[in-house]
């Protein structure tokens, strides 16, 4: 099924609208007093859509799927499902070496599934945040973001796992590896490969009120720039937010599925 993957507290598919042709969003209040929106295009470009967005409890996640010759919602659509399915047993205050545990089991069960469909090179990017009493914490593999919006300032919470990034903290660096025409782009850790190669990134900290949190793909962050993003952040409701991030992606051009989930706390 192409469009987004939202799971209520039960871990079902609630009967909202669904489709590539549209975004869909929705608003809720939840025991910690959270409150978030979430939206997703396909933009006007590519003939699927293969991002999926979701929460089960306290739980929240965006998932980026790839897969040159397919597979790619497959895989994003796994690893929304293992993710919310593991995750769910884990509680408030697991340690961060848990939550690393469980991404990498996730990572287990994306592969067997993305080979059982015969996509073995799809994967996902995976970037989830756990909302619990005095904590937020984030893990995160690939380019999907976590930014954070608290007083005014805004600020990136993740790194991306790229290649780009890869060269600049190297010996060589960008501009050496430029001239010497290697590859810029791509990812170096996702959802779906070798577990050896698996990068999982795990950081947590105590927020103040009314602090904002962005989940996206990188379908919004490639074509928005940190300005934009702040500013709807600040003016809208979650909601509203949510949905104007992938309607400014779409106007960006499109080039690739955007989608954005904004949580207050």
């Amino acid at each position: 099924m192409d469009g987004n993957l939202l799971l209520d507290d039960e871990g079902t598919q609630p009967d909202l609208p669904w489709g590539d042709e549209v975004s869909t969003w929705r608003t809720e209040a939840l025991p910690t007093d959270a409150v978030w929106g979430g939206s997703t295009s396909k933009g006007h470009v590519r003939e699927h859509n293969e991002d999926r967005f979701g929460h089960r409890g306290s739980i929240y996640a965006v998932a980026d799927g790839m897969g040159r010759r397919g597979g790619g919602s497959d895989a994003a659509e796994a690893t929304l499902e293992s993710v919310f399915r593991r995750g769910w047993v884990l509680g408030d205050g697991a340690p961060k070496k848990r939550w690393q545990a469980v991404v990498r089991m996730v990572n287990m069960d994306v592969r067997d599934r993305i080979g059982e469909l015969g996509f073995p090179k799809a994967g996902s990017t995976l970037t989830l945040v756990s909302v619990e009493p005095g904590r937020v914490l984030v893990a995160h593999v690939g380019d999907s973001r976590l930014y954070e919006l608290q007083e005014g300032a805004f600020s990136q919470r993740t790194v991306d796992h790229n290649l780009e990034n890869e060269l600049a903290n190297s010996v060589m660096g960008k501009e050496q590896a430029k001239a010497r025409g290697l590859p810029m782009t791509g990812l170096t850790s996702y959802i779906g490969q070798t577990d050896k190669h698996l990068r999982v990134d795990v950081t947590s900290w105590s927020p103040e009120p009314e602090t904002r949190l962005l989940l996206c793909s990188d379908g919004v962050h490639r074509f928005l720039d940190s300005e934009l993003i702040r500013e709807l952040l600040s003016t809208l409701t979650p909601c509203e937010a949510a949905r104007e991030l992938t309607k400014q992606a779409d106007a960006a051009g499109g080039r690739d599925n955007a989608t954005a989930l904004v949580l207050e706390l």
